[in-house]
């Protein structure tokens, strides 16, 4: 019986490092990707409506959008050469916790954290109104909080936001989007 809960928890330890290992590895495809996709029009003359604009995009968010979950996974699965150095910087742009704590909070406030931190290390965007506000209506307790969509909607409202100021604005210099 002794062994069997061990064997248990060691598959369930291994799913988790298989999911980590997945994580790092889409962000670790999305980056080249884009940058192939976007050599297309430097070297074979593509124009830029003729780009995959989706590979595009998620390349960028890949590269540049903060993601606190595959952002643990470098802690967890144990490849960080500098941990110590790191896991400080870790807990200031998420939540004050540490990675194996972040893992547990509730998805859609992990997703939330991902908007704020993106926000907030994105040169040229003056977000602190906006990270104030956040804290001052405890918009974390909402996130945290179920009941008719509200919560959801919300959270779409925010990526919404995060992705048209930062992919928007940083990207192109400009309101419009980067496509």
């Amino acid at each position: 019986m002794e062994k069997n809960k061990g064997l248990e928890r060691d598959l369930e330890n291994l799913k988790l490092k298989k999911e980590s290992m997945k994580l790092l590895l889409d962000v670790g495809i999305a980056v080249p990707l884009r940058f192939l996709e976007q050599a297309k029009n430097t070297y074979l003359n593509e124009q830029r409506g003729g780009l995959n604009q989706i590979t595009i995009r998620e390349g960028n968010q890949a590269a540049d959008s903060a993601n606190g979950t595959t952002d643990a996974a470098l802690f967890t699965l144990g490849i960080l050469k500098n941990e110590d150095a790191l896991a400080p910087a870790f807990g200031q742009v998420y939540a004050n916790v540490i990675p194996a704590e972040y893992l547990q909070l509730p998805e859609l406030l992990r997703r939330a954290w991902y908007c704020f931190a993106t926000l907030s290390l994105s040169r040229g965007l003056d977000v602190a109104r906006s990270l104030n506000f956040f804290a001052k209506n405890n918009l974390v307790s909402l996130m945290t909080s179920s009941g008719n969509g509200i919560v959801e909607k919300l959270q779409i409202t925010l990526e919404s936001l995060s992705e048209i100021l930062v992919f928007g604005i940083y990207w192109t210099g400009s309101s419009e989007s980067s496509g």
